[in-house]
Order: structure tokens, then C-alpha cells, then sequence
């Protein structure tokens, strides 16, 4: 071993054994010519995270958190607010996992913040997205929404509009992933030629969302994933007839009118690919079915549930 490195480890272990010793040296050794005493470290910042419920009028389900400790996204200094805060900022991990989210974002929510800083003074809250709204069908990792991570470049005036591109960029990738587990699985090639052209459809919509924003989107990455047969009839009842149904007529109500009519198809395409995966199978029918039953009355995977 090293000289210098024993003579550490020693020096450590000395210490470590008379604390109090070390201490007393500590306080009596100057930090300067002029004799001043060392100053005590200061106490670390405690963080503190809470969720506020914030019911903005919005049909998009999402979720409000406050913070004492932000991990700022996309920094902004047009006020003292957002100089503090940033104009977005990543969710907790604890709070992303319990609404089902994945690489979750969100955007600074300066009514909520303001309010909350009557009573703490160095709170930042954020507003973010926990299911779809009318925005494609994003790809899921269990019954969690996966969306890429923006990244500062991407963020402009209307974050939302971010949202709403990435939720598209994301069912790019679903429609992708869709094609060739439908291959593995044998079905009709017109179900695999109809998951193309939806994903060059998404692939439009994400682009006219991200330049409505103003600002571009550098390389994302999003995850593959392995072929399970029962999670594909969830989410093409769920994000396929029901959401890409219910996405249509909210695009429609926007004045997208392009839009929804490929929603639309897109609704279509799901039902024909419900048809192929359920076939003449018992198991797969009533699973289908128990679906169908929890998305009628609740939600079935958490992102259309509001």
C-alpha cells in the first residue's frame, strides 16, 4: 500500500477512535493569519414534497406537487417566480411512481405556487400530466404512461404544447412496437400495414405540436418491450377503442379536424386488432371482457380515469 495512503487511513482511524479530541483540535485551529476560529458547517436543507389538490377546470387528468428542492428542467428568469423555480422541473420519484408515470415532467404552476408560499415561503409547485387526452396513444410500461425526457431544448411559452408532442412522439413508438408483435403473433397483414401508417399519422401530429411550441426536440430514446399477449388486449380496449374513440372527439372539439379523423381510424384499426387477438380464445374473451367492465366504470390502467 501506498505511504501517503497508510498514513490516511491512519490518520482516520485516529480520529474515528477519539472523536472528541479531533473535535477540540478542529475548533482551536485557525482558518486564516488572523486567528479567527472555524465557522460550524450549516445545518443541511431539509426538502420537503407534498401533492395539493388544484382542480384547474382541465378534462386531462393530472396531478400538482410542491417542492422545496425542484430538479429544474428548463431554467427561466422572466420573474423572480420562475427564477426560483424554472419554467419546468422533473416529478419525484416517489410521486411519479404512485400516479403510474414514467421519465414524468412538469410545468411550473404559478397560482398554486404563490398560494402554497403563504405558508412555505420556498415552495415551487408543478403541475404534470398522468394520463392521455386525446393525444395519441402513448406507450405504457405496466399500467405506467412512458414518455421520453424533453430536455431543456425542447421546453417554449406553452409547455402543454411539449406535452401534448410528446404524448404523440410516444405513440410513435407504440404503434412501432404494436407491428411487430402483431408479426410474432401471425396476424393479417392488413392490421400490420394499418399500425404503419398510424404511427407516420402520430408522427405528423407530434411534429405539428412541437412546431405550434416554437422550439424543436433533439434525439429521444424509448424503451422496447417483450410480447405479452394479455397486455396487448388491455391496452387496445383501453388506449385503441376506447382512447383513440374519446381522443377523436376531443381533437374534434379543439378544431383539429385532420387530427381526428386519424384518431378515428386509429379507433377502427383497434377494434380489428381486438378482433384478431381475442379470436375463438375463452380466456382471452373474458379478459377482454373483465376489461371492458373496469374501463366502463373506473379506469383499466389508470390513464383514462379522471
Amino acid at each position: 500500500m501506498d505511504v501517503r495512503v497508510r498514513l490516511l487511513v491512519a490518520l482516520s482511524l485516529t480520529c474515528a477512535s477519539l472523536p472528541l479530541a479531533c473535535r477540540k483540535r478542529d475548533e482551536a485551529s485557525p482558518v486564516d493569519g488572523e486567528g479567527e476560529k472555524k465557522k460550524p458547517k450549516p445545518a443541511p436543507k431539509t426538502k420537503k414534497e407534498w401533492k395539493v389538490d388544484d382542480d384547474d377546470g382541465s378534462s386531462c387528468p393530472s396531478e400538482t406537487f410542491c417542492t422545496t428542492d425542484p430538479e429544474i428542467i428548463d431554467a427561466d428568469d422572466k420573474t423572480a417566480l420562475h427564477k426560483a423555480c424554472g419554467a419546468s422541473a422533473r416529478v419525484p420519484a416517489g410521486l411519479a411512481a404512485a400516479a403510474k408515470y414514467v421519465r414524468a415532467f412538469a410545468s411550473l404552476n404559478t397560482v398554486v405556487t404563490k398560494k402554497q408560499r403563504e405558508e412555505q415561503p420556498d415552495a415551487c409547485c408543478y403541475t404534470y400530466r398522468t394520463g392521455s387526452c386525446g393525444k395519441g396513444r402513448p406507450m405504457r410500461d405496466g399500467d405506467a404512461l412512458v414518455l421520453a425526457s424533453p430536455g431543456p431544448a425542447a421546453w417554449g411559452a406553452e409547455p402543454g404544447l411539449i406535452e401534448d408532442a410528446l404524448m404523440e412522439h410516444s405513440s410513435v413508438a407504440t404503434f412501432a412496437q404494436l407491428s411487430l408483435e402483431l408479426m410474432a403473433l401471425g396476424a393479417p397483414a392488413e392490421l400490420v400495414e394499418g399500425c404503419h401508417r398510424a404511427a407516420l399519422d402520430e408522427l405528423r401530429h407530434a411534429r405539428f405540436f412541437f412546431e405550434r411550441s416554437g422550439r424543436g426536440a433533439g434525439p429521444m430514446t424509448l424503451p422496447a418491450r417483450p410480447l405479452d399477449i394479455h397486455r396487448m388486449i388491455e391496452e387496445t380496449i383501453v388506449d385503441g377503442c376506447i382512447g383513440e374513440s374519446l381522443g377523436a372527439a376531443q381533437l374534434r372539439a379543439r378544431g383539429y379536424e385532420e387530427m381526428a379523423c386519424d384518431e378515428e381510424r386509429h379507433a377502427e384499426l383497434a377494434f380489428a386488432i381486438l378482433a384478431f387477438l381475442v379470436g375463438r380464445d375463452p380466456e382471452r374473451a373474458e379478459l377482454g371482457r373483465a376489461c371492458v367492465q373496469r374501463a366502463s366504470s373506473t379506469s383499466c390502467m389508470s390513464p383514462l380515469g379522471t
